[in-house]
């Protein structure tokens, strides 16, 4: 655990010292200037690691300055930094990794970064273009960063990331955009994960493997860690993920070439419990009057043809050809200045609400042997958006072939294989592909019998409130494609699907609405939702 001594303690105290990079605060505030990300292989060379993580001082070498996200982890990692550290941003736009067109900053690690150990805060709100522009302007590439590697891995607790673009993770399963793992009480707001830094997914380099964006792993993991909270309440219900205070994450567009063994928020564990997820997107992108921050020059520069708002107009939200503001018939990915005012696109429509569906390969939200967690809520502006999910838009369920011992030739779980949740024979713990109630200690090392079986993991409790399930952020329009279920309980009990009043989902669109499944699945309530209709 971090501790500083008393004397320091009243120095600061009777000195009125605040946070900063310095030593012997009670908490230190790291600030990114670079987005250097490391030397590639088979390169060494300069260093994107701290120079001296005792020192309290975020620099890649003696007295140079340059403070990366990583030798920030780092120094936020360190026992010699105490309290809870901050990491904020403030990177010149002269930066190599600036792109001036969407005004981002890029990141792009060698490697996968450090675990986060000790609370922090990351902060990319306090990159100043993020005020202007009111989204996510730094990014967090994965591109080169590894076979099997998270964004952000955070094991610590009570830690807070915010304001972040989080893509292109992973080359195999499991490589997710957050993981958070044991330790809880975590806030993960505003963020971007899986799209671009316009909220979309676009594929400009034609990848055989599928899109070019997106984790290939979930957006979040929730990995047995209790009481973190996703999101949170709108300011202004059903409009955006954008705003300087606006803590919803847009999180769409991960896992798209492989199976559907990941999803925009997976819950899993029976640590897992106490986490609400609320007001979010989850499973499409942003619009609103065919819009977009960037208009392209004239009416012979190619763009978009896109109906955003699902009036049956094509592009009717862009500016006229001719028009002194920043112009054309078509809103696309060209910086123009058609006015000559030195500012950049500052006649396109603002992005708002949701347009077209770029779902989570798996479901939108999925809980695994995980209990008593809300999804939405009963307020206005807790509700989530998660549409176009290609498998469901919330699966709850009751988790492998489980118990204290599996049961000879049983399918718990209702999928149609008998056990797959046991261990397999010859596993060095207890073993067998049946384990039998209580009898077999295989591996011989202890008088303990079935300790090498699955636990007990039972999702119930589990809260399903005020959400739009298949719908847009109107309400009534239909983005992208359907899921199999909107709603699906799979051999799991006691679950909340709808309250009362404001609690109720809206539940449309979808090949089937609520499926509930499997001989465990008792106890459930559904009631007071929108089924097949919309609000």
């Amino acid at each position: 655990m971090k501790y500083i001594g008393l004397i320091i303690i009243a120095l600061v105290a009777a000195t009125g010292l605040v946070a900063g990079t310095g030593p012997g605060h009670a908490a230190n505030v790291y600030t990114v200037n670079s987005t250097y990300g490391g030397p590639i292989p088979p390169a060494t060379t300069p260093p994107a690691t701290d120079f001296d993580t005792s020192d309290n001082v975020c620099e890649t070498e003696s007295g140079n300055g340059v403070c990366t996200l990583r030798a920030a982890i780092e120094q936020a990692n360190s026992p010699a930094s105490a309290g809870l550290d901050t990491i904020a941003f403030i990177i010149p736009t002269t930066d190599p990794g600036y792109d001036s067109i969407t005004q981002t900053f890029h990141i792009q690690p060698s490697s996968a970064l450090p675990v986060i150990g000790d609370p922090v805060i990351i902060d990319g709100r306090t990159q100043p273009e993020f005020t202007a522009l009111e989204r996510p302007v730094i990014e967090l590439s994965g591109l080169t960063s590894g076979s099997l590697v998270d964004g952000l891995h955070i094991t610590a607790g009570n830690s807070t990331v915010r304001g972040l673009i989080i893509n292109k993770f992973g080359i195999t399963d499991g490589s997710d955009g957050i993981e958070l793992q044991g330790g809880g009480n975590n806030l993960i707001e505003g963020n971007f994960i899986g799209v671009d830094v316009n909220g979309i997914v676009t594929d400009p380099n034609n990848l055989v493997s599928g899109d070019e964006f997106g984790n290939n792993g979930s957006g979040i993991f929730i990995n047995g860690s209790a009481d973190n909270v996703i999101g949170g309440t709108w300011p202004t219900p059903g409009i955006s993920c954008f705003g300087t205070t606006n803590p919803c994450n847009l999180i769409s567009g991960n896992h798209q070439d492989t199976p559907l063994t990941a999803h925009g928020i997976e819950i899993s564990g029976a640590g897992a419990t106490g986490n609400g997820v609320k007001g979010n997107f989850i499973g499409v992108d942003f619009g609103g009057p065919e819009s977009g921050y960037l208009c392209l020059e004239g009416t012979a520069a190619p763009g978009p043809v896109k109906d955003d708002d699902n009036d049956d107009a094509i592009n009717d939200g862009c500016p006229q050809v001719g028009a002194t503001a920043e112009s054309g018939t078509q809103c696309g990915a060209n910086a123009s200045d058609n006015d000559g005012d030195g500012v950049i696109n500052d006649g396109c429509p603002a992005v708002f609400g949701t347009r077209e569906g770029i779902g989570n390969k798996g479901d939108g939200v999925n809980i695994t042997g995980a209990a008593n967690n809300t999804v939405g809520g009963g307020a206005a502006g807790d509700g989530n958006v998660i549409t176009a999910n290609n498998a469901s838009g919330v699966r709850i369920f009751g988790g492998p072939e489980a118990g204290t011992a599996c049961q000879n030739a049983s399918d718990n779980d209702a999928d149609g294989a008998v056990n797959d949740g046991c261990p397999v024979v010859g596993g060095t713990a207890e073993s067998g592909s049946q384990c039998a109630n209580n009898t077999n200690d295989d591996s011989a090392d202890d008088t303990v019998v079935n300790d090498g079986c699955p636990p007990v993991a039972v999702a119930s409790g589990n809260r399903l409130e005020g959400n739009l399930i298949g719908p847009g952020s109107d309400g009534q329009s239909i983005p992208g494609g359907r899921a199999i279920f909107g709603v699906i309980v799979d051999g799991a009990p006691g679950n909340f699907i709808g309250t009362v009043g404001g609690a109720r989902n809206v539940v449309s669109g979808n090949a089937d609405g609520v499926q509930i499944q499997g001989a465990g699945a008792t106890g459930n309530f559904v009631q007071n939702n929108y089924v097949g209709t919309n609000i």
